[in-house]
């Protein structure tokens, strides 16, 4: 017998023993026993939905607070000595709307209202575009233009100082408003045309007596129509064609016009006289006032509305027009046998 045969017939066996195998069992039961006394064994903890959604939620938050920030330091960084920069939380402004606008030069509505014709729009409170000088602080500025802006009305209020001083120095009258105007129109085809119109008033404060009309436009001859037209009917009256009713024994006087102190004389568009008027030939009419109607459409430069009606003793009717205390204006309606007719009229030369 060789030695392996003999080590494997004397070798101990490699099975546990009965005694191991019962006690090792009852130890193991022992621990099982002990470990459900303890209670379940722990979960494995689970992360809840909502809980996830507040960390992303989170999580946006941040970065948008972080790209906020970064919005505010590239801006205030922009501000710096290059001087092309926007101030944080100072919001673009307007200087044309944000500067602060002067007191008027002269409270409330001009003197009078300018008659402007049909054929133009709108007033706008803004110079023309073809005006030649800038307002003036605290001056009231009105424009109306045609619907293809060819023509363009401007008023100024009060008037400009060097457009008193090109007319003269015109003395203040005392019994109606009185005009100046350019004689021409002035300009060219290439800068375009323009016609000055300045009125005076006998009432004001210092420095609100003048009122402006400037007519500016592509057309000589329309320029010269328009301010031709505020030279000879320049103002709208409410007024109706008779305010009031009298008898006299005779027709007043019309007051003379002394005539205007100008350094520039030429510079009027008509000059001053004492008065005008005189006889009439006209056709019958039925009544007194359309007799008087007929006769005003024809002279432009007379007041169309607001005259007194006197009856004199002769029977005819005398239409007087009076400013500030005095007869500028007397119009004599006679019979005739078949109607009124005007006979003859008489008006200050202002």
């Amino acid at each position: 017998m060789d030695e392996l045969e003999w080590l494997r017939g004397n070798s101990p066996s490699t099975e546990p023993s009965r005694d191991i195998t019962k006690r090792h069992r009852t130890q193991l039961r022992a621990a099982i026993a002990g470990e459900g006394a303890e209670g379940p064994p722990p979960r494995r903890p689970r992360r809840g939905r909502r809980s996830r959604h507040r960390v992303l939620v989170t999580s946006a938050v941040v970065v948008a607070l972080c790209a906020a920030g970064a919005g505010v330091v590239a801006l205030a960084t922009a501000g710096g000595d290059g001087g092309g920069g926007v101030e944080v939380g100072a919001p673009a402004t307007d200087p044309a709307t944000t500067a602060a606008a002067a007191p008027v030069t002269c409270t409330g509505a001009p003197p009078a209202e300018v008659a402007i014709p049909t054929d133009f729009g709108a007033g706008v409170a803004t110079p023309a575009a073809q005006a030649t000088t800038a307002p003036t602080k605290g001056q009231q500025v009105t424009s109306w233009s045609t619907s293809d802006a060819a023509t363009t009305i401007e008023q100024r209020w009060p008037a400009d100082q060097e457009a008193i001083a090109r007319f003269g120095s015109p003395a203040a009258p005392v019994d109606s408003f009185r005009s100046y105007s350019d004689k021409d129109v002035l300009g060219d085809g290439k800068r375009g045309y323009r016609r000055t119109v300045l009125f005076e008033f006998p009432a004001g404060a210092s420095g609100c007596t003048a009122l402006q009309m400037t007519v500016y436009g592509r057309d000589a001859g329309t320029v010269d129509r328009v301010a031709e037209g505020f030279v000879t009917a320049p103002f709208v009256s409410h007024q109706p064609l008779v305010s009031t009713t009298g008898a006299a024994a005779s027709a007043p006087p019309v007051v003379a016009c002394t005539g205007a102190t100008r350094v520039k004389a030429e510079a009027a568009a008509m000059p001053a006289v004492a008065t005008v008027g005189g006889p009439v030939d006209q056709a019958s009419f039925a009544q007194p006032t359309e007799a008087l109607t007929d006769f005003l459409a024809a002279r432009t430069t007379l007041a169309a509305r607001g005259y007194d009606e006197l009856r004199l003793d002769d029977g005819s009717f005398v239409y007087t027009k009076s400013e500030v205390g005095n007869v500028v204006t007397a119009v004599h309606v006679v019979p005739n046998g078949t109607g009124w007719t005007v006979a003859d009229w008489q008006a200050s030369g202002c």
